[in-house]
């Protein structure tokens, strides 16, 4: 096997271009299955994909589906070029087109095997500790396409029970999750009493084993496996391989093969992201290693058809009722549009007409007076400056209340949990509230000016990123404030130096987009008297002609600003997030 790939690898060294027989590629895509939500599959994959764009010398992009279907139809479509698959994935995709894919490598475990594990489990402090337990309870499927999450333990569970797996008949009620993290996530929150992912099996419990979801989820701080008892385990199950599309070029299958082969000796990092936990590293596989698996498991399947029926009947029902919904939207909508229609004066229909009129009025009054546009660009700078800084005092002023804020709303970091609900209300509340009806009560209180609008904005931009805050801390790791907790630290030091450092790029990147926002918020603002050059376009418009060539100069200075703040905000967002150049305009 050694001397198989380093064949590999070193036939991959002596090829440099994704081209073969007059057959290039313009990119390379990769799938990545369910498991761990979008973005953690993302990030995780993010060092393949940069490898695979600088082997191949094309762009290359990862797709993270909500299922497992997503991948497969991607493979037989065509859409997807590259995945790991599991084994009853890659056994529907080879149904479905014998053509479409090859195996080429499969993972290996510490224990130098390719084998895992379908593992049931449930909360220690539910009392369950074995699938008798589990009579009249809830249980958790993954996907319907997934080995471990589903088909194995559809066919080895009713052997243990003596009942099937319909709802009421040996457990309370039966039910899809999703996905792995989906599962882990729902047992670990009371969702349901038990369910199943994938383990290696290999060393500790407590560390969610060596590799797999339960590993994946203790890395993520989504789960305590000292809260968790393990309930069942199925017998051994063929590691699924890691397959390539047949359309592409043979130099791309070897390159392909050999940057995957090589991933654990060159960045074991990567490679401990990509492989879902430790492993020794990976091994050549054909087809003919599952054949006899696949026959067997598809006999079995056969009575299991009726959940995967099920589920989809699920989905089909939740689309039923987003359709009903959606047609109960879009009828009030319109019964709402006559009544308002029926009370304007003058109808909206009859009106729509004039609807180029003003803009007309603006633009050509503003290019009869062309030659004064540099003056009043001038003389409308001080204002924009104001409108800015209103903008970016109020976004500095939010952020800062929001990184606390959705640190006290967010599960695992609160310093009161029990007052999680209260924090995550009181955002709900900020960001429910228009930040044009704040600034109309403050400026009845405290007069015209640019304080009532920093303030107005300030409040419902803490509520905006508060929400999107908590949302990204929930995926930080919560390893470094357990090693904190260890040698004293406080509250405010767990969160400052466990949690800061892994959130801030995205915590910046949030704070900037929201700044454009407010920038515009702060423009419109003005026109209630909070100051800026809101307020002087306002004063151009009740002129009328005359004026409109103020009105125009006003709104050049407000789309070039919103344009130039876009496109720099744009460049660093990604440096922040990505840590790469934008390719935006500027």
């Amino acid at each position: 096997m050694k001397k198989l790939l380093s064949a590999i690898v070193a036939s991959t060294a002596l090829s440099t271009a994704a081209f073969a027989g007059g057959h290039s590629i313009s990119e390379f895509r990769i799938g990545i299955l369910g498991g761990e939500n979008a973005q953690d599959r993302m990030t995780s994959n993010e060092c393949l994909r940069e490898k695979t764009e600088d082997l191949l010398g094309v762009p290359t992009k990862l797709f993270a589906p909500a299922d497992y279907d997503g991948v497969i139809q991607g493979l037989l479509g065509g859409t997807i070029d590259m995945a790991w698959l599991g084994a009853s994935g890659y056994a529907k995709t080879f149904i479905s087109n014998p053509d479409a894919v090859e195996p080429i490598l499969v993972p290996v475990n510490m224990d130098g095997g390719y084998g895992y594990y379908s593992i049931g489990f449930a909360r220690k402090d539910s009392g369950i500790t074995s699938l008798d337990d589990m009579k009249g309870k809830v249980f958790g499927f993954g996907d319907p396409n997934s080995t471990s999450g589903y088909l194995i333990p559809s066919i080895e569970i009713p052997q243990a029970t003596g009942a099937t797996m319909d709802s009421g008949d040996y457990f309370g009620e039966v039910k899809f999750t999703g996905g792995h993290e989906q599962t882990i996530v729902a047992v670990n929150n009371g969702d349901v009493d038990g369910g199943v992912t994938w383990a290696d099996g290999l060393g500790e419990w407590e560390d969610g084993f060596n590799a797999g979801a339960l590993r994946k989820a203790v890395d993520a701080g989504l789960v305590d496996m000292n809260d968790m008892v393990q309930i069942w385990q199925s017998k051994q199950i063929p590691e699924g391989p890691i397959v390539i599309s047949k359309s592409l070029p043979e130099d791309v299958k070897v390159k392909m093969t050999g940057l995957t082969a090589s991933l654990h000796s060159m960045d074991p990092e990567c490679a401990y992201g990509v492989f879902s936990g430790e492993r020794l590293g990976v091994m050549p596989i054909g087809h003919e290693a599952y054949y006899q698996y696949f026959r067997n498991a598809m006999s079995e399947t056969i009575s299991t058809q009726k959940y995967e029926a099920d589920y989809f009947e699920l989905i089909k029902k939740r689309r039923t009722y987003s359709a009903i919904l959606l047609g109960v939207f879009v009828i009030l909508m319109i019964a709402g549009f006559d009544i308002v229609d029926s009370r304007n004066a003058g109808g909206f229909w009859a009106g729509i007409t004039n609807i180029f009129d003003f803009p007309g009025e603006v633009i050509l009054e503003a290019s009869e007076k062309a030659e004064k546009l540099p003056g009043l660009f001038i003389k409308f700078f001080p204002s924009l400056i104001e409108t800015i800084n209103i903008a970016a005092a109020a976004t500095l002023t939010a952020s800062i209340f929001a990184v606390l804020l959705s640190m006290l709303a967010t599960q695992g970091m609160a310093k009161w949990p029990r007052l999680i609900p209260v924090f995550r209300r009181i955002l709900d509340i900020m960001r429910a509230i228009p930040d044009f009806v704040i600034a109309l009560i403050l400026i009845f209180i405290l007069g015209g000016g640019p304080v009532p609008a920093m303030i107005a904005i300030t409040f419902h931009t803490t509520g905006a990123l508060g929400k999107l805050f908590s949302e990204v801390n929930e995926n930080a790791s919560l390893q470094p404030l357990d090693g904190l907790s260890s040698v004293g630290a406080s509250w405010m030091q767990k969160m400052l130096l466990g949690v800061v450092p892994q959130v801030s790029p995205n915590y910046f990147s949030y704070a900037l987009l929201r700044f454009e926002i407010n920038i515009r918020i702060s423009a419109i603002l003005g026109f209630v008297g909070a100051g800026g050059i809101g307020y002087d376009l306002k004063n151009a418009i009740s002129w009328g002609k005359g004026r409109y060539d103020e009105a125009g100069a006003i709104f050049i200075l407000l789309f070039l600003t919103i344009v130039i703040v876009d496109q720099l905000s744009g460049i660093l967002r990604d440096r922040l997030t990505y840590g790469r150049k934008s390719e935006g305009l500027l």
